[in-house]
């Protein structure tokens, strides 16, 4: 039925932005200054055939040695954006995790 398919389509938009989140965390991991530069800036990570997670990491955002990651997907008319905050341990390089949510549109 459509309704089965529009969850299916934003549950699937979900996964496909926890991916790209995903995706920014290794790169932080291999990178601590890791960034995309200017707000705004994204780079794609290709989940599947037509999904696509656009990214942006912000260094030093909320506040000093924070990343901010977010990360927005569509599937079909389906939309879904997610924020992580992760904090650098600038002598370990250890990235932890300090919130993971679903950022309303």
């Amino acid at each position: 039925t459509n309704t089965t398919l529009a969850f299916r389509a934003a549950n699937r938009a979900l996964a496909v932005a926890s991916a790209g989140i995903d995706d920014a965390l290794l790169k932080l991991v291999r990178n601590k200054n890791f960034d995309t530069g200017t707000e705004g800036s994204t780079y794609p990570v290709n989940v599947g055939p037509n999904e696509t997670a656009n990214v942006e990491v912000q260094q030093d955002n909320p506040v000093a040695g924070q990343v901010k990651i977010l990360s927005e997907a569509w599937v079909l008319l389906y939309r879904r954006k997610i924020q992580a905050v992760v904090a650098v341990d600038p002598v370990t390089q250890r990235a932890n995790v300090i919130s993971w949510e679903q950022v309303a549109l």
